[in-house]
């Protein structure tokens, strides 16, 4: 069964005691007293753990796609990419529509026979 009862920690302050045999706080004179809820504490402190745990997670997923992509595009690749771009840019503007369809079809017409 679930304890439905709120446990009360006092936060003290100056000059201000806690009587554990009464159960109660002793102030030096009269004034405020602060208090936390025990329950809120430790859900506070399984949350920040979580967040922490979370934040690790996300740096190293960031870390690890960083290292990816690194990988990925060498400079190598890079030169590879761009030699390929501009053989297809240079296509694209010297050569005019028509000859693209001649050369799709006779590309077609290879494949097939």
């Amino acid at each position: 069964m679930i304890d439905n009862k709120l446990h009360l920690v006092a936060v003290l302050e100056n000059g201000q005691t806690y009587d554990a045999s009464f159960g109660s706080i002793v102030l030096p004179k009269a004034g405020y007293f602060a208090v936390t809820i025990k329950e809120y504490q430790e859900d506070e402190k399984k949350i920040n753990e979580l967040e922490k745990k979370k934040q690790a997670a996300k740096d190293f997923a960031i870390d690890n796609w960083e290292e990816n992509e690194k990988k990925r595009w060498s400079e190598k690749k890079l030169k590879e990419q761009y030699q390929q771009d501009i053989r297809i840019s240079f296509f694209a503007y010297y050569l005019p529509a028509p000859v693209y369809i001649i050369i799709f079809f006779a590309i077609i017409l290879d494949l097939c026979f």
